[in-house]
């Protein structure tokens, strides 16, 4: 899935993000690939997946990082440990 960094609480480490079908979805710090929590703006576009739970009120995403289209081809098959720890998360 794809949306926009809608608000972030650098305090506490972690977001929301508004995906492309209109729906808020929380973040956090540790979730991140490819990205530094403390570089992340709002607006910013980002690509994430949602594991399947029924009853959330606020679904809660997991590896959030940037589009595909955004990563350097070395950063597209490296894996996510290595990925984190270039980027500084």
């Amino acid at each position: 899935m794809q949306g926009r960094i809608e608000n972030i609480i650098y305090s506490h480490g972690f977001g929301f993000i508004r995906s492309s079908g209109g729906r808020k979805v929380f973040f956090h710090r540790a979730d991140l690939l490819g990205l530094a929590f403390h570089r992340l703006r709002e607006g910013q576009i980002v690509e994430f997946y949602l594991p399947w739970k029924s009853g959330e009120d606020i679904p809660h995403a997991v590896v959030v990082r940037p589009p595909l289209t955004q990563l350097s081809p070395r950063q597209r098959t490296l894996s996510p440990r290595t990925t984190a720890r270039d980027s500084g998360v």
